[in-house]
């Protein structure tokens, strides 16, 4: 009984995993601007980033003692002082995709790719540098 209720489950389960599914065009018919561009006017005016980082932290007197969790690095960004347009907000929710909420100003992004805490923060930053360069793109 339990191995059919299993198996059923696993019949309505999809077998590719969320990695691996399709990925569309950018719907927009407007032309971007270049990435130099776009370089020189944050240089220009940068953006007041306000992240909030969470990472689990665990200390113990024995200093022989290894963390067993994984080094998870979550980062949570406040979109208010991007200065963005329109379009370039509809452009950054197309590129966020499911962690977009239109009605919150704040999108999270999660790294767990390697196996120091360090490189999954640095990791995140790259990820919201580069929406921010992509979704100031637009026009």
């Amino acid at each position: 009984m339990a191995l059919q209720r299993w198996f059923g489950a696993m019949a309505r389960k999809p077998l590719t995993p969320a990695w691996q599914s399709l990925i569309y065009r950018d719907p927009f018919d407007y032309p971007l601007r270049s990435l130099d561009e776009v370089k020189r006017e944050v240089q220009q005016k940068p953006p007041i980033d306000l992240f909030k980082v969470t990472m689990s932290a665990f200390r113990d007197s024995d200093p022989k003692h290894t963390d067993p969790r994984e080094p998870i690095v979550k980062v949570e960004v406040d979109m208010r002082n991007w200065h963005l347009t329109k379009l370039q907000k509809r452009r950054l929710a197309f590129l966020l995709g499911p962690r977009y909420v239109s009605h919150s100003n704040f999108f999270k992004v999660v790294s767990r790719q390697f196996n120091s805490k360090e490189l999954n923060l640095q990791r995140c930053q790259d990820i919201i540098s580069e929406l921010y360069l992509e979704s100031k793109r637009a026009p």
